[in-house]
């Protein structure tokens, strides 16, 4: 049973795509960090800074959190640069849905495809298999449901298997 509170106008409450709640792949940790950032507004500026003044954990747990969200497509980090092209910082976007992310939880936007790089990064590796983790799910789930949907077919006798 779950217990929820009365939703009253002059007390706001947080509505997300639960998606990540059921996400086995993330840690209870990653969950936790990724709902907090879900609860701001949309134009919030995200700093690591900021979320760990509102855990317990440390730092190095909350960078791990982090990490672990960028590392699966829920965060995705990009460098900007300021009007003369250096770099400037780091700017974080959050999503609800995760996307796929290049190498170390970069946006691969932009980039040029034309490199042959061998796949010694140690992130980029878990990257990679966290991925083709979950296409191998999806193609296995989608597999499921055509042999369930094929057992269901009428017969010519006009039964059903």
């Amino acid at each position: 049973m779950i217990f929820r509170i009365r939703k009253d106008p002059n007390n706001p409450y947080v509505m997300v795509n639960k998606q990540f709640v059921y996400d086995s792949h993330l840690s209870a940790k990653a969950k936790g960090i990724l709902l907090y950032l879900l609860s701001r507004p949309d134009d919030w500026q995200v700093y690591e800074i900021e979320i760990i003044k509102h855990f317990k954990d440390g730092r190095d747990s909350i960078r791990a959190g982090v990490n672990e969200l960028r590392k699966t497509g829920y965060i995705i980090r990009i460098r900007e640069r300021d009007q003369k092209g250096r770099l400037g910082k780091m700017r974080y976007e959050v999503f609800e849905i995760p996307q796929q992310v290049s190498k170390d939880g970069f946006s691969n936007v932009g980039e040029s495809n034309t490199t042959n790089i061998e796949l010694t990064n140690i992130d980029d590796n878990l990257s990679r298999q966290y991925w083709d983790e979950r296409i191998m799910e999806e193609k296995a789930a989608q597999r499921d449901h055509d042999l369930h949907n094929l057992n269901n077919l009428p017969v010519e006798d006009g039964t059903r298997h």
